[in-house]
């Protein structure tokens, strides 16, 4: 055998036997559990609770743990603290942007009546004649396009081809 199989076997013989010393001791040792006592008479930590009758306060003593001085707490002392609204105006989001508006042809339903195929802020409506959406009123039908009324403000819109 050369000398590397040679190393590799103690090695191993080493390793197997740590492990078997190891885990002979951990199953073999017993622990016994400590024996519990309780008491009959336990004793618990009071608090001392007073009342201001003149403040009305809640006054609560604590043991201060990180020093053998008591500390006294006084709960209710504070008064809530109210913060006056500030009035905001309202902004007009009606007049902030223009309607984007794009005529998109008519339609004939089976009344017979014209149905006009109107675009308004990326939403299709379908508008008759003197018919009110929202800001926008549609006025008279002229060659290729029509007349509407958006937010007091008349303007022709021609279909787009």
């Amino acid at each position: 055998m050369t000398v590397k199989k040679i190393i590799n076997i103690v090695l191993i013989i080493s390793v197997v036997a740590i492990w078997s010393i190891v885990g002979y001791r951990f199953f073999t040792k017993v622990e016994v559990a400590p024996s519990v006592e309780f008491q009959t008479n336990p004793s618990f930590e009071t608090r001392e609770f007073n009342i201001d009758h003149n403040r009305e306060n809640l006054i609560v003593s604590k043991k201060n743990p990180f020093n053998k001085n008591q500390a006294r707490v006084v709960i209710g002392d504070r008064k809530p603290i109210v913060k006056p609204k500030k009035e905001t105006k309202k902004a007009d989001v009606s007049n902030k942007k223009p309607n984007m508006i794009s005529y998109h042809g008519s339609l004939t339903d089976n009344s017979g009546h014209k149905i006009y195929i109107i675009k308004i802020n990326r939403q299709m409506k379908r508008f008759k004649k003197g018919q009110k959406i929202g800001d926008v009123t549609l006025l008279k039908i002229i060659e290729n396009g029509v007349l509407i009324l958006d937010r007091d403000e008349k303007k022709e819109i021609f279909e787009k081809e």
